[in-house]
């Protein structure tokens, strides 16, 4: 009960999910391949991503609570911080496809003391994606190629 209650107080007094958030993970959830994972960036609260619609993302959890993220999170760190060079680069491939993630979620709000690590606009400037769903504040992107 006790962890119940914080989880509904973190989620209606400190999340950044609002139903545009909400509307993408729904939209995830129909299109996500059983076992897929979602690329995303945790610093814009993708995470709830899982409970709200069951749909796993990369990054479940601040990457950089852990220590050093680079070695605690290998090649789904690289992939993170690599994402807009996925068009070329084979080890982010390889991640990607380990991981199978073919979807991208980037909100556009993040939390003040954490960093962004996806950008909409290098995303789409990318020969790796294309987008697939945008609503104010929230866009989907699909792995392509």
């Amino acid at each position: 009960p006790l962890s119940s209650a914080f989880v509904r107080t973190a989620y209606n007094a400190r999340s950044l999910v609002g139903p545009n958030e909400r509307a993408a993970f729904t939209w995830l959830h129909e299109h996500v391949a059983p076992g897929g994972r979602v690329l995303n960036q945790f610093s814009d609260d993708s995470a709830w991503m899982a409970t709200l619609a069951g749909v796993q993302p990369l990054f479940a959890l601040y990457p950089d609570a852990l220590g050093d993220p680079q070695r605690t999170w290998g090649d789904r760190w690289y992939l993170l911080t690599h994402a807009t060079s996925l068009a070329t680069d084979v080890r982010a491939q390889r991640a990607a496809r380990a991981w199978n993630v073919r979807y991208v979620y980037v909100g556009d709000a993040v939390f003040t003391h954490q960093p962004r690590y996806l950008s909409v606009a290098a995303l789409a400037g990318s020969a790796a994606y294309r987008l697939v769903w945008h609503e104010p504040g929230v866009s989907i992107f699909k792995v392509v190629g």
